[in-house]
């Protein structure tokens, strides 16, 4: 095994207490798949760069994805976790995009409805609610 599988597989390890047996299962193949798609990151695109003869069925993937026993904060938290374990005593540098996070009321600087780049399309603009802070 080289190093960068069992590097791998620690990432995918670290995150498994989140999820049931089949879950993680599922999960392990959609992150190898993912890992392997050059096209857009959907999970159609994924399953087709799986092994045929080893993937589930198709709508298990989707089904694992809407309505999987497994919980995105405690994910984000082992996550988070191992990063900071990565980092050691070192520095450790996020950049985060909180760019369209709800929030309102008068007194939210730079609060109000900007043109949704990601969404909108050169014949339809899509407006968010959100708000935007000055780069320094």
């Amino acid at each position: 095994m080289s190093k960068e599988t069992s590097r791998w597989e620690n990432v995918l390890c670290s995150v498994e207490d989140v999820f049931t047996a089949p879950s993680f299962t599922l999960f392990c193949e959609l992150m190898g798949a993912w890992v392997l798609v050059t096209a857009r990151h959907t999970i159609c695109s994924m399953v087709q760069v799986m092994d045929p003869s080893t993937r589930r069925a198709h709508d298990a993937y989707h089904r694992f994805v809407r309505a999987g026993a497994w919980s995105l904060d405690s994910r984000l938290a082992s996550v988070c976790l191992l990063a900071v374990r990565w980092a050691g005593t070192g520095r450790l540098t996020l950049y985060l995009d909180d760019t369209l996070f709800h929030r309102a009321g008068p007194k939210v600087n730079g609060a109000a409805n900007w043109r949704d780049a990601v969404r909108s399309t050169s014949r339809h603009v899509v407006y968010a609610r959100g708000f935007v802070t000055a780069a320094r």
